[in-house]
């Protein structure tokens, strides 16, 4: 199957916005704009990206402990011990390495949390394939009843950072980005009979930047991780998704082509997940400058680079043998 080029260059913009975020020392109107879908736009690619060929539930289970488990546990571990000695020589009390077991990574592997929950993600979806393979209704209720839980979740339950939420918190992402893919929506095309191509390309970059805008503006601000949604649960999933969309277009139009840094990096991309909140702390201290915030997360992305070129050559089990 052809790469999609553009997939790797929206996961890799995703990665950056990601360590932005963890590198911002307090929420503005960029933070504001970045986390209305950039969490969102990681499980819509999971799900889009999810094959189609129904597993058995051991190979299901042995495929995702290889691609997601076991590459959670090297870097949680990993990250755990570089910072319980940084800690130890600064004299700061450490993190407990247990809350991992239960998909809550300490200290600064917290972003690791997205790794666990998807484990769960993509179980469950395992799970509803199997339902559909016996009966459509029974899929059906079975999404239902998740999204209702999912959709309760975000209007009546507010900060409770536990793994469970997050689970239900972003499977309806991941269900859509399996139904983008199953019925290819039209918004993909691009190919607007009627207009030109400059104005297509205008037309596409302002809506990738003004619609999330437009988004904070309505619903506030919004964060997964600490379970807040803003001013409305169901305009939680509605803006996330549309301005997921909004940004898998822009990609899609503008950078369709092959590039090995790109590529790389998505194949690293749990490495950097794990690890870019440990290079990101010698510069916190500048954070509340401009031009740092926006180029220390690019540069700490470019660091990256050749580590995982040698992983994926010598040991590719750590980054879960992504191709």
């Amino acid at each position: 199957m052809k790469r999609k080029n553009w997939i790797d260059w929206c996961k890799l913009f995703a990665l950056y916005l990601v360590i932005l975020g963890h590198f911002s020392p307090n929420r503005d109107i960029l933070t504001s704009w970045l986390y209305t879908f950039h969490i969102p736009l990681f499980f819509i690619i999971s799900g889009y990206l999810c094959s189609n060929k129904m597993l058995t539930l051991k190979d299901s289970i042995i495929h995702n402990t290889k691609t997601l488990l076991i590459p959670y546990t090297i870097f949680v571990l990993l990250e755990y011990l570089i910072e319980v000695s940084i800690n130890k020589m600064n004299h700061i009390e450490c993190s407990n390495i247990f809350s991992a077991l239960i998909g809550i990574p300490p200290g600064r592997s917290s972003p690791m949390w997205f790794i666990a929950c998807l484990f769960i993600v993509k179980m469950t979806d395992w799970f509803e394939r199997y339902l559909k393979s016996k009966s459509l209704y029974l899929s059906f209720f079975f999404n239902l009843i998740i999204i209702a839980i999912s959709l309760t979740i975000s209007n009546y339950l507010i900060s409770i950072k536990i793994p469970i939420a997050w689970f239900f918190l972003a499977y309806p992402y991941f269900l859509f980005g399996r139904l983008l893919k199953k019925y290819n929506l039209i918004i993909f095309q691009t190919s607007f009979q009627k207009v030109s191509l400059i104005a297509k390309k205008i037309m596409i970059a302002v809506l990738f930047v003004i619609v999330p805008l437009c988004f904070v503006a309505i619903n506030g601000n919004v964060d997964m991780y600490y379970c807040s949604f803003g001013e409305n649960g169901f305009l939680y999933y509605l803006f996330g998704i549309i301005a997921s969309l909004t940004t898998m277009v822009f990609f899609r139009f503008f950078l369709d082509i092959e590039n090995i840094f790109t590529t790389t990096m998505t194949k690293g991309s749990i490495m950097i997940v794990a690890m870019h909140r440990l290079l990101l702390w010698p510069f916190e201290q500048y954070s509340d400058l401009i031009v740092v915030r926006l180029l220390v997360p690019l540069v700490v992305c470019c660091i990256f680079y050749y580590p995982i070129r040698i992983i994926i050559k010598y040991s590719p089990f750590m980054l879960g043998n992504r191709k």
